[in-house]
């Protein structure tokens, strides 16, 4: 199991494609905007950040440490090696930066990065064992 996960994650361009995806629906986030109510505009309940700030106020948290976020996701997803913590840290910023916390089962995208989030933390594990 451990040599096949391994093998997916170092594939050609599978790191890069992870960061031009988490970018991307980043970007979204911003746009629509989605930030801090579950990437749905039909969630009924709001992030934790959203709910005590503010809409406006999670969406300029989210602006403000965009660049932040890409440069991370950058340095994690073209380096040569491959930085099991390092990638998970990248997936809560994610999460975390967007206001999604209380939505990663609600919704696909949500779905999506919670499954990148054991995918990892399954990577994690098995990397110590060995």
């Amino acid at each position: 199991m451990k040599e096949a996960l391994e093998t997916v994650v170092r594939l050609p361009q599978a790191r890069t494609a992870l960061k031009e995806k988490l970018c991307s629906i980043y970007d979204r986030a911003l746009k629509k905007p989605l930030v801090g109510i579950g990437a749905s505009p039909y969630a009924t309940r709001e992030g934790k950040r959203t709910k005590e700030y503010g809409l406006l106020a999670a969406i300029d948290y989210a602006r403000k440490h965009k660049e932040e976020f890409t440069r991370i996701a950058e340095e994690v997803c073209d380096s040569g090696n491959l930085d099991w913590a390092r990638l998970f840290d990248l997936a809560e910023k994610f999460i975390d930066y967007l206001d999604w916390g209380e939505f990663v089962l609600e919704n696909a995208r949500g779905q999506a990065t919670c499954l990148l989030l054991e995918c990892v933390e399954l990577l994690d594990a098995a990397h110590r064992q060995n």
